[in-house]
């Protein structure tokens, strides 16, 4: 998973959101308690990468359920990590914007 990871976000950080979601297309199928034991160190950042990339191309919905799904995951994490701050910024972000679409929150 963590070549899919880096993979991603380089396309991300090279302009190609799109590549970048699709090299991140197995990712739901990754995350299982055994999964998350061994790689849970992977799984977070990977997921940012994917919802950051979807919101580029437009997938707000997706964005949001991707960063809503880590912040599950992540639901006893330390409330410092930089990631996770991250992440609820974004959530609420995405909430804002997806609120008047129709989208589900």
């Amino acid at each position: 998973m963590r070549a899919a990871g880096l993979l991603a976000e380089t396309l991300l950080a090279a302009g190609r959101p799109a590549d970048a979601v699709t090299a991140l297309a197995d990712l739901d199928a990754a995350l299982s308690v055994s999964t998350l034991d061994q790689q849970g160190h992977t799984w977070p950042p990977s997921m940012m990468v994917r919802a950051r990339a979807r919101e580029q191309v437009g997938d707000l919905a997706g964005a949001h359920a991707d960063v809503s799904r880590l912040l599950v995951v992540w639901s006893t994490a330390d409330p410092d990590l930089p990631l996770l701050i991250e992440a609820k910024a974004m959530r609420e972000r995405l909430a804002t914007a997806t609120a008047g679409s129709g989208s589900p929150r």
